[in-house]
């Protein structure tokens, strides 16, 4: 995508950008609410949407009602978790950034589940190479569906991305980004989240070097 294009995509969006109440870009979800357009600048964009238990508000469109549980989860302690440490030290440092944000808020650290890892790093690619920044895919796939074919336990999840072109290159640029919109917190100080997961991808094209980040968050499995 050349940068003309992205700059009337960014346009589009803050044309497109809901009214919502203070602080709440997000749809709460089972099974595929998503959430509205966080900040833009010309050096890259951000956006945010909830799960179950997210914030209240009016975002992009989704499917509403129950949460949609993996047929291949366990009824008991939950394989589908994907209970592990990051799987290598970027993911860690970006995660412990996210951490360390809700202690300062006296709230409870997440827990990291690498299924979740998984939905994050494969939307974070295929953002780059499907060329489209969004929650919803091209094919129509949502955060919580992904999460699911990841194999976590069900599609209950709120998301935050992030995109710099040559900028937001390293997981603090990319927190320092998220933190200074209020939507992204919503989701990054969610009490109801108990897991998280994060994702990346860099690449180079004729624009220059492209950085793609995910959070991924959970609640415990809704009934």
């Amino acid at each position: 995508m050349n940068d003309g294009l992205r700059t009337v995509l960014a346009l589009l969006a803050l044309i497109a950008l809901p009214v919502l109440q203070p602080g709440c870009n997000a749809t709460s979800g089972g099974g595929g609410g998503g959430g509205g357009s966080g900040s833009l600048n010309n050096q890259g964009s951000a956006e945010s949407s909830s799960g179950g238990g997210g914030a209240d508000g009016d975002g992009r469109g989704g499917t509403t009602g129950a949460s949609v549980v993996n047929p291949f989860a366990d009824d008991g302690e939950a394989e589908c978790l994907g209970l592990s440490d990051p799987s290598d030290d970027l993911h860690r440092e970006f995660f412990e950034l996210l951490n360390r944000l809700r202690v300062e808020n006296d709230l409870p650290a997440l827990e990291y589940s690498v299924r979740l890892e998984a939905a994050a790093d494969a939307h974070a690619r295929s953002m780059f190479e499907h060329d489209f920044f969004a929650h919803t895919a091209p094919d129509g796939s949502t955060e919580g569906e992904r999460a699911l074919e990841a194999g976590f336990c069900h599609d209950s999840v709120g998301e935050n991305i992030a995109w710099g072109l040559n900028s937001r290159s390293n997981p603090m640029a990319a927190m320092d980004a998220l933190m200074a919109s209020e939507q992204h917190l919503v989701n990054m100080l969610g009490d109801s989240y108990r897991y998280g997961g994060v994702g990346f991808y860099h690449a180079v094209d004729e624009s220059g070097d492209q950085y793609w980040w995910v959070q991924l968050f959970a609640n415990d499995r809704s009934n």
